[in-house]
């Protein structure tokens, strides 16, 4: 018995990948800003990645869409389930009481967030002057601006 040639390999490969093109998606899941994710299922070859998108609420293409961290992570492929709703929230609060921790050792230490607050001594320094180097290019070195 013979192997089919490397002209039948190729069209087998394009026809192989017009089917998975063609396939309907599954609704996997949405999430609390309306969107919807969806995922074509894959036959099994190791050639081909799962496609998975997301489809937003505001149908706008041009805008960028919020996506949870979770369901983020599950399009790019770095997780093999979608997050369950209970994993969402679970996050969610534990994000809430880090944030709440951190406002807490913020105001027992007496410190600011706020970036006008911070300001530039002159013993931290700034940016280093060289007699060497031009301060404008192209000026000369007796010429002080």
């Amino acid at each position: 018995m013979s192997r089919p040639g490397l002209f039948r390999q190729t069209v087998n490969s394009i026809l192989r990948s017009f089917k998975i093109a063609n396939r309907k998606e599954i609704l996997i899941g949405s999430d609390e800003f309306g969107n919807k994710y969806f995922e074509k299922p894959t036959s099994g070859d190791a050639q081909f990645k799962r496609v998975r998108r997301v489809e937003t609420f505001d149908k706008d293409q041009w805008s960028v869409p919020k996506v949870p961290t979770e369901w983020m992570a599950w399009l790019q492929n770095k997780r093999e389930s979608a997050p369950s709703d209970e994993e969402i929230l679970k996050n969610q609060i534990e994000l809430a009481k880090r944030l709440k921790r951190s406002e807490n050792l913020q105001t027992m230490r007496g410190e600011s967030i706020h970036p006008d607050s911070l300001t530039m001594t002159e013993n931290q320094g700034g940016f280093p002057h060289r007699e060497e180097y031009e301060i404008n290019p192209g000026s000369s070195r007796t010429e002080k601006t």
